[in-house]
């Protein structure tokens, strides 16, 4: 069974979220313009009049001549709106692979289409981007195309046709053929199919409502074959169960993943007390990690063949003999290197 306390991941923030709702809606306004501007050689500008947030990070605000370079990355194709609303125009939609490859972005009418494109920021965008009504709620924004012979074209458009709220919100068979497609040449079509018959009785079971051990049971029972992983948390309905109780129920996997993160903000709230009590941190000091402390156990860690710096050679396990950087770092923190040698060497496998 796998058991994992602690989760230093990179949660999406809801600004990531925000923009990705922003995306799909521009992305379903270009494809609304396309049709009625035809000839995209006859387009002489494009505005996009957007929120705060989408203008300077993934659009013309953000300053970054790279979301209008052919050759960026893939990770910055994908943070570029004039990229993609380019690219949806011409294509009439975006595809998560094709829409991004080099040949995809380096054709000459793309990228003359592409440099044409601004955005500007929009107060009223803004407003309803941070809106908490969920009725005045939007991350798209309004698009002004000027063609070249004066005539302006403008259309806009709050959120993606998908969304909950939107024209044609998504239904159980788009999200069946979106995760086809999503992991179509990842995983055998065989084991697609498995898996959604396994969730095909899902809406039946008590979600978020596992409150006994006869439910954890129920959905083990429920789902035989596939693999179970139980999100634990604190301050729930669900039993405090251990990792041991759901192996025996037949789980494959638990995690904790905010728990730590509730140990670290109760610790900050002490300290910034003791803080604002004391005027300084003294108080905290023995319930501090000192470095040294933690670079014992980085030490400790690397004697035992695991941790950050060196993790067990497999090599061994067919008869070779370690490679030499493991017995060099045995000797560095022995000290049996000279110290020079210590830093760097050490720096690079961590």
């Amino acid at each position: 069974m796998t058991v994992s306390a602690t989760v230093p991941v990179r949660r999406r923030s809801p600004g990531l979220s925000r923009l990705i709702l922003g995306l799909a809606a521009l992305i379903d306004l270009a494809r609304r313009l396309g049709p009625r501007i035809g000839d995209l050689s006859r387009v002489d500008r494009i505005v996009i009049h957007t929120s705060h947030h989408t203008h300077h990070v993934i659009g013309t605000g953000a300053n970054d001549p790279q979301k209008l370079d052919p050759k960026a990355s893939r990770e910055t194709l994908d943070h570029s709106i004039m990229y993609i609303f380019a690219v949806a125009l011409e294509d009439g939609g975006w595809h998560h692979e094709r829409s991004y490859a080099p040949e995809r972005a380096n054709r000459p009418e793309t990228v003359a289409l592409w440099h044409k494109i601004t955005t500007v920021e929009d107060p009223e965008w803004t407003r309803r981007y941070h809106a908490r009504d969920p009725r005045e709620k939007a991350f798209g924004g309004r698009v002004a195309v000027t063609l070249r012979d004066g005539r302006v074209i403008e259309d806009e458009l709050a959120l993606a046709d998908a969304h909950p709220d939107g024209t044609r919100p998504f239904v159980r068979e788009n999200y069946v053929q979106k995760f086809l497609t999503l992991s179509d040449g990842i995983i055998a079509t065989a084991e697609q199919h498995r898996f959604l018959d396994a969730v095909q009785g899902l809406h039946d079971l008590p979600a978020g409502r596992l409150t006994s051990v006869e439910m954890f049971r129920e959905v083990r029972a429920r789902l035989p074959g596939v693999k179970l992983l139980a999100n634990m948390t604190e301050f729930g309905r669900t039993p405090a169960l251990t990792a041991e109780e759901f192996q025996e129920l037949g789980y494959d996997m638990v995690i904790w993943p905010v728990s730590s993160l509730r140990v670290a903000n109760k610790a900050q709230e002490r300290l910034y007390a003791a803080l604002a009590r004391d005027g300084a941190t003294t108080a905290m000091l023995p319930e501090m990690q000192t470095p040294g402390r933690a670079l014992r156990r980085d030490r400790a860690q690397c004697l035992r063949g695991a941790g950050p710096i060196h993790r067990p050679q497999r090599a061994a396990r067919a008869g070779r003999k370690r490679l030499p950087l493991r017995r060099s770092i045995r000797q560095q923190l022995r000290g049996d290197m000279p110290a020079a040698r210590k830093g760097p060497d050490l720096q690079s496998r961590r």
